[in-house]
């Protein structure tokens, strides 16, 4: 008599490392490893978005017709050739926004002609990846400059004025809402006694800067 021994084995276990990239406003891929257990007779892949079930056979998927301010919470799991079903993945929520705004901003004089602007920023990582930060001014062309940092430096200003800067986080949506800072360079008079080798001329208040209309042989800042 002929034996014939059937094996039986468990369910997949889950794909892991479920994660996305944007492509561009309306579109974005899909990616994730492979099952690790229970990997036998695996024949494709079932990604659930919100209501909506997408079968493939590979470990990507090219998802379209997003729209701008939805979320959209996702599962993969696998499915055998006997259409068993394998462990469901962790859940990955994607907010298809814009960036959250920065915060923290701040200022300071960097050098003689220059403050340095400082903010910080949370990446939200459901939401396309921040790819660059917005920087908008009155103190000299160009008024828009883009950095990748969370500071720069801006050059040009005047003792006297008052500037106004605005940071926006930017991704491939759009960018936050811009956070604004207001940079007071006052002008003073003083007089020579008021002036010693040892005392700056650089006087700090909140976030305005004093600055002496002299200019003397020791810590004065040049007309």
């Amino acid at each position: 008599m002929e034996t014939i021994l059937i094996l039986i084995s468990g369910v997949a276990s889950s794909p892991s490392n479920v994660s996305f990239t944007a492509d561009t406003t309306t579109h974005l891929t899909l990616y994730w490893s492979p099952p690790t257990e229970n990997i036998n007779c695996i024949v494709k892949y079932i990604v659930k978005i919100n209501d909506q079930q997408i079968e493939t056979t590979v470990t990507f998927l090219s998802v379209p017709n997003l729209s701008i301010g939805s979320v959209y919470n996702i599962t993969v799991y696998s499915q055998n050739s006997d259409n068993r079903n394998g462990s469901i993945s962790e859940l990955l929520m994607v907010t298809w926004k814009v960036p959250l705004p920065v915060s923290g901003l701040s200022w300071n004089i960097s050098e003689i002609d220059g403050i340095i602007v400082i903010w910080e920023h949370e990446e939200d990582a459901s939401r396309p990846l921040t790819q660059q930060f917005l920087i908008s001014h009155n103190i000299s062309e160009p008024w828009n400059t883009t950095t990748m940092n969370s500071s720069i430096i801006l050059t040009g200003i005047k003792r006297g004025n008052t500037y106004v800067i605005n940071v926006s986080a930017v991704n491939i949506l759009g960018e936050s809402l811009p956070q604004e800072i207001e940079a007071i360079i006052k002008e003073v008079s003083t007089t020579m006694n008021q002036i010693s080798s040892t005392t700056s001329t650089t006087i700090t208040t909140s976030s305005t800067f004093v600055f002496s209309s002299m200019s003397q042989e020791t810590n004065t800042i040049p007309q």
